[in-house]
């Protein structure tokens, strides 16, 4: 009997020795987290930039690029993407993994500079800076900075003019911002009243200085100056404009200033300055106008 139980302790010796001899495997190692891309210094990934207040016409693109990277930093690199609508027109690649290889937080200040004059010029209208960042365990992180054109004219400005054979002033000078009398020079002449003598007044007008009209289904209140530009450059200006009527637009060109001209009246039967109810040749036009 004292044999039986010395043998069965022994097995059940052996079979704990072989349990606890089979433990599992080794668990797969925890793979950290990907790469998480932010940005500070600047609200949101997107930024409309009103050139109109920028010195120069450039503007200055800065923040910096936050970067959580938990498996160290394999790749680092930002394309910078230039668009029409949604085609792509140009490319560049920036690599920055060079001195941050193995990191696993970077903080990198970023500046680019843009021109106005690429967008007003329909070059493209949206930029885009898609900073990505590669783990070394092939996690990828990405953001994109995304920039567009929000350039608008500066505040409009009120002009008139009278009947060209009246006693007032019957051209006005965009660019002086002033009413030109019948011995003024040609060249401050934007817009001149072809009206005839003892004709009733209509407004219509031609320049002395080569600026060109153009009429527009524009927003004169929130349109863009590269809309207006593109309105422009799609059709066939004139030097001359006929029967202009209230809440006509036109989009003007000298050299390279661009105006937008609503007209806000048109009253043939105004007295001039300088005039009375016995003239012959009344009227006047009234106009907003912005210029860039």
């Amino acid at each position: 009997m004292t044999k039986t139980i010395k043998y069965l302790a022994m097995l059940a010796f052996a079979g704990l020795v072989v349990f606890t001899g089979c433990k599992d495997d080794d668990p797969d190692p925890i793979i950290p987290d990907g790469p998480v891309v932010t940005f500070s210094g600047v609200e949101g990934t997107a930024l409309a930039v009103n050139f109109a207040e920028k010195e120069n016409h450039m503007f200055d693109v800065s923040f910096t690029v936050e970067v959580d990277v938990p498996g160290g930093v394999a790749d680092f690199h930002m394309v910078r993407k230039a668009l029409k609508g949604d085609v792509e027109v140009d490319e560049d690649l920036f690599d920055y993994k060079p001195g941050n290889l193995n990191k696993t937080t970077l903080s990198y200040p970023f500046t680019g500079v843009l021109d106005f004059y690429h967008f007003v010029n329909d070059d493209y209208d949206k930029i885009q800076y898609q900073f990505i960042v590669i783990d070394n365990n092939d996690k990828v992180g990405e953001l994109i900075f995304t920039v567009t054109d929000a350039t608008v004219f500066p505040q409009s400005k009120e002009g008139k003019f009278y009947h060209i054979e009246g006693p007032a002033h019957g051209a006005y000078n965009l660019d002086g911002d002033a009413t030109v009398g019948a011995d003024g020079e040609a060249a401050l002449k934007s817009m001149i009243n072809t009206d005839a003598q003892g004709v009733a007044f209509t407004g219509k007008w031609t320049t002395g200085n080569n600026t060109l009209f153009h009429k527009v289904n524009y927003n004169f209140n929130a349109g863009l100056v590269r809309e207006a530009r593109l309105m422009f450059n799609e059709a066939n200006a004139v030097t001359a404009v006929d029967a202009p009527a209230v809440n006509d637009v036109f989009i003007a060109k000298k050299g390279d200033i661009y105006y937008v001209v609503k007209i806000t009246a048109v009253t043939p039967g105004a007295i001039p300055p300088g005039g009375t109810e016995s003239t012959v040749n009344k009227g006047e036009i009234q106009f907003s106008y912005k210029k860039y």
